[in-house]
């Protein structure tokens, strides 16, 4: 059971005394505690500030697809094959408008930055549980093929206090308000 914390006139001092990276000026996050007295910070951290994130690549990567609510009957996963647990450092960036995929990954590559997988959709879930309604996230760094044979990227957007996940189709373009999740151009491993 997930309880609230509530600290009204003192939130910025309690989000600040727990999680000293998500307190300060600005916006202030939401926090839960997850019935075992830790707290959590549930806000989606700031576009372009840099924060970790843990996954577990070796998911089935169709479970991307289920978990979005699709039936895997006809989709493919077209890469790329990743193994094992990663804590990745990622942050969320704007790349503009952009045509397609292949000019996303371009894009974030002239900035030093490599798009991360789908398989990141679930645990950015996890760690933000409420949107901010900001626009999209797009996982660019992997691609599904699906029933009509069209290549698909993993996306999240929020609508009130839930995340939808689906997929968008890589060759169409991406609006100004996507919003990227990228690490550096090297993965790191544990």
């Amino acid at each position: 059971m997930i309880y609230g914390l509530l600290c009204a006139a003192n939130l910025k001092s309690c989000v600040s005394t727990f999680y000293p990276a998500v307190g300060g000026e600005g916006k202030a996050q939401l926090m839960t505690t997850h019935g075992r007295g830790d707290i959590v910070a549930t806000g989606v951290r700031a576009d372009n500030k840099w924060f970790t994130l843990e996954v577990d690549d070796g998911i089935n990567p169709m479970s991307v697809v289920t978990t979005a609510g699709y039936n895997p009957e006809g989709w493919k996963y077209l890469g790329p094959n990743l193994l094992g647990k990663r804590t990745l450092r990622v942050k969320l960036v704007g790349l503009g408008y952009v045509r397609n995929l292949d000019e996303a990954q371009k894009r974030a590559g002239e900035m030093g930055y490599r798009l991360v997988e789908g398989q990141a959709r679930e645990p950015f879930k996890t760690r933000f549980s409420k949107p901010d309604d900001k626009g999209p996230v797009v996982f660019g760094g992997s691609q599904w093929q699906d029933p009509d044979g069209g290549a698909s990227v993993a996306c999240l957007d929020g609508f009130g206090d839930g995340w939808h996940p689906y997929f968008y189709w890589a060759s169409n373009g991406f609006h100004v308000y996507s919003r990227w999740l990228v690490a550096g151009k090297y993965l790191s491993s544990t």
